[in-house]
């Protein structure tokens, strides 16, 4: 088993030099929960949702079934039985999960709790569409519950989060009580593009090299 690196500040972190969508953007991830402007996410009654087993599964808002809400990985995940949209590894295990909406449809706040299998713990780092990564920061993941409420630096809509375990391992054993704080969309929100998963985990290994050859120097 690799070591897992660095511990997560507190509240803010910046996105990493070259890697945001703009300059001004940054990530703001607070551990705990902010529930305020926020409304679920669910899994069942959703319009167009697919609850898996697959790479891409579809939930939508509590409020608006039409708004919908993509969950991928790089294997495969389903719902949970259940009102709330808990996301779980077919095989028991992942690593990264990227949440995202449909165009036009954003969102400027995510609260999310990732659960870690029992005995097990690590570090992840976020990647925001728009806002780039946190890394060289990452965030303690702890056995059980782990709760983060993110937004942006400068109150930027988001298409896209993803979380990636530092060390690859599949330590996750799901994520629940996920809450979107909503900003756009219309009234026929369909499921539309989402990043590929292989796309995700290749961006995801060059953060982390990024972030390992930045604390070699």
């Amino acid at each position: 088993m690799k070591n897992f690196f660095g511990t997560g500040a507190l509240v803010l972190a910046l996105g990493a030099g070259g890697l945001t969508t703009s300059a001004e953007a940054a990530l703001i991830v607070t551990p705990g929960v902010s529930n305020i402007g926020t409304d679920n996410v669910v899994s069942a009654a959703c319009t167009g949702g697919a609850n898996g087993p697959s790479l891409t599964i579809t939930g939508c808002l509590n409020t608006d079934h039409s708004f919908l809400v993509n969950f991928t990985s790089d294997e495969n995940i389903f719902f949970d039985a259940g009102g709330q949209a808990r996301v779980v590894g077919s095989d028991g295990g992942f690593s990264q999960l990227t949440i995202g909406t449909v165009a036009p449809a954003t969102f400027d706040k995510i609260v999310l709790n990732i659960d870690v299998i029992n005995g097990l713990s690590g570090s992840v780092y976020f990647v925001g569409v728009p806002g780039g990564s946190t890394l060289p920061t990452t965030f303690a993941l702890g056995n059980g519950a782990n709760f983060f409420t993110i937004t942006g630096s400068a109150g930027e809509g988001f298409s896209s989060m993803s979380f990636f375990v530092s060390s690859g391992l599949d330590v996750v054993s799901d994520v629940q009580q996920v809450r979107l704080g909503p900003t756009v969309c219309t009234t026929d929100c369909d499921p539309g593009d989402v990043p590929e998963p292989t796309s995700m985990l290749l961006l995801g290994l060059g953060l982390l090299g990024a972030g390992i050859a930045r604390r070699r120097k």
